[in-house]
């Protein structure tokens, strides 16, 4: 986490952010030496900027695309999803140039596509629910409730249940169990 030298109005202690990682902070300004100085202060400028942009705990991260074999940028957002994150969209050939082309727009997009991954898992184990009653009474305790106790329970669940009902990995013996594999050393 980097300590921001910016005071807040309520105490003398820095305000912490950890909004993009010192480490891709770092690449991207070792980058942006090599378009001279003007190209140094235009990143710090844009570092300012996108620190900024969407929600206080949104971070910008990094991912390697094995097909491309590029460095990518996306977001991930613990207060929206402890499991999905986003890509964002304007992906240019290097680090440097996709982070110097962001908007506050797809900051602000690449979040409302976490949420909506949320939520369409949520609705996705409804309508599994619906055609399953085991299921059904799992997550209710009933086998026919409302679809507002439904819905309710639902809303009640962490993501992980949630991900873990829906996908059926809370019943290990709906996998087929193959042969054992022993290594020996």
């Amino acid at each position: 986490m980097q300590v921001n030298g910016i005071n807040t109005n309520y105490n003398s202690r820095p305000a912490f952010q950890a909004r993009i990682p010192q480490e891709l902070q770092n690449n991207i300004l070792r980058q942006a030496v090599e378009f001279g100085t003007e190209g140094l202060n235009n990143a710090k400028k844009q570092i300012a900027n996108v620190q900024r942009w969407g929600r206080p705990t949104t971070i910008l991260e990094t991912a390697f695309d094995l097909s491309s074999k590029t460095s990518k940028l996306g977001i991930s957002n613990f207060s929206i999803s402890k499991l999905y994150g986003a890509g964002l969209e304007k992906q240019k050939n290097n680090l440097y140039d996709t982070f110097m082309s962001l908007k506050e727009q797809d900051i602000l997009k690449a979040e409302k596509q976490i949420a909506w991954e949320v939520e369409n898992s949520k609705m996705d184990l409804i309508n599994r629910a619906c055609r399953d009653k085991k299921l059904m009474k799992k997550i209710t305790g009933e086998t026919n409730p409302t679809d507002e106790k439904l819905a309710s329970a639902i809303d009640k669940l962490d993501e992980e249940q949630v991900v873990t009902l829906r996908f059926g990995l809370d019943e290990p013996t709906k996998f087929e169990q193959g042969p054992t594999l022993d290594f020996e050393f």
